[in-house]
């Protein structure tokens, strides 16, 4: 049995959560019989537990594992993720023979994963994602259990080149660092009609528009991102942003473009499901993505699937997914760059084509091919 375990999966009150392991996962558990162990917190176990449901949309076994988190003190939360792990398996009979431990999200995920495997003598495969292995590396009360995860695994994957990198300077065997990047499904993302679908939305056809997906918080660079909007809109050079997504910062941009006499202009989409995602690239101009730091975001994967350009931050992976032909790379914090790149971007002739077939060389099936293979070493079946 391979147990996938991560607190980022598919809730049956949060759909939309994390869907690059909602791709995933389901495609592994065609090269290998597998279990879901989606962690969450206990009030939330308490809350919605008549709500759980035996199986995912995609029909992958799911166990809810309910977790204690103490705010403040981030070195307890992988022991007691460890905790709640050890007491499910305990109950289930313990790992057995042959059982295979993937867990996704470095800490305090994969450090409980991992420990709980060393436990009964089975494997642990950890999945590095992007702020886990570099912002939470840095943390001195995380950095020693992310080093004794990495320690533990028999391989741990990166999404990035530049992650792989990070994570091989933190351990005593560089070589059981794996970079395999994410994929995008090229079914669901593909270019269509521009102007059906803003029919369907009731946006002009002519109006020129930037799209934001992902959470809206500092970090992501969505106050910038505005300001630029903001400017450009002044100069008639784009007419709309959209954001996409929920977070924290969500009322702040909102009172920000009354402030900057552009709330006209700017949709809040909120969350939306990921099947519904492609409509709004096939709606939008240019697809912006002004983040301090990520991994290997898929919404930019999926952007270009559309056919759609990016203007993105050189952070993370980003530069390694993200050529000339499909768009531009800008410093984040940088907000007169983001500016130029911005007003540059909608004025190009891209090459539609291109670019899609460039996002088409990114998919989950080969990812999956390529945990796979790492999962039959681990187990002994080369």
């Amino acid at each position: 049995m391979l147990y996938l375990i991560t607190n980022l999966y598919w809730l049956p009150w949060e759909k939309t959560r994390a869907t690059f392991n909602q791709e995933l996962f389901p495609r592994l558990a065609h090269h290998h019989m597998s279990r879901v162990l989606v962690l969450i917190p206990i009030w939330d176990f308490v809350r919605y537990f008549r709500h759980m449901t035996p199986r995912d949309p995609h029909g992958l076994a799911l166990s809810y594992v309910p977790f204690l988190r103490i705010p403040g003190l981030p070195q307890v939360n992988g022991f007691l993720y460890w905790i709640s792990l050890r007491i499910f398996f305990a109950l289930q009979g313990g790992l057995k023979r042959g059982d295979t431990v993937l867990s996704s999200w470095l800490y305090p995920d994969a450090y409980a994963g991992a420990r709980v495997a060393a436990a009964y003598g089975t494997p642990a495969i950890s999945v590095a994602l992007g702020t886990d292995g570099n912002f939470l590396l840095e943390v001195k009360q995380i950095r020693p259990q992310i080093i004794k995860t990495l320690e533990r695994s028999v391989a741990t994957v990166a999404v990035s080149e530049a992650l792989r990198d990070r994570l091989k300077s933190a351990t005593d065997h560089p070589e059981r660092v794996i970079t395999i990047y994410n994929g995008v499904d090229s079914v669901k993302f593909a270019p269509g009609s521009r102007t059906l679908a803003r029919q369907n939305k009731s946006i002009g056809k002519n109006e020129v528009v930037l799209l934001f997906v992902g959470a809206l918080i500092e970090t992501k660079g969505v106050f910038e991102l505005l300001d630029v909007f903001a400017a450009l809109k002044a100069k008639k050079v784009v007419d709309r942003l959209v954001f996409i997504g929920g977070g924290d910062s969500g009322n702040k941009l909102r009172e920000k473009a009354t402030q900057l006499q552009v709330a006209d202009g700017v949709t809040f989409a909120g969350k939306i499901p990921h099947e519904q995602l492609a409509e709004w690239f096939q709606i939008a101009n240019l697809f912006c993505l002004p983040s301090y730091r990520e991994g290997v975001p898929n919404v930019i994967l999926e952007a270009m699937a559309c056919g759609i350009p990016v203007v993105a931050t050189r952070v993370g992976g980003i530069p390694e997914v993200l050529p000339p032909e499909c768009g531009i790379l800008v410093t984040p914090h940088h907000g007169p760059e983001l500016l130029a790149a911005v007003e540059r971007a909608v004025s190009l002739p891209w090459n539609e084509a291109d670019i899609v077939n460039h996002a088409r060389s990114f998919s989950w099936e080969n990812a999956a091919v390529g945990f796979s293979k790492i999962i039959d070493e681990a187990q002994g079946r080369e």
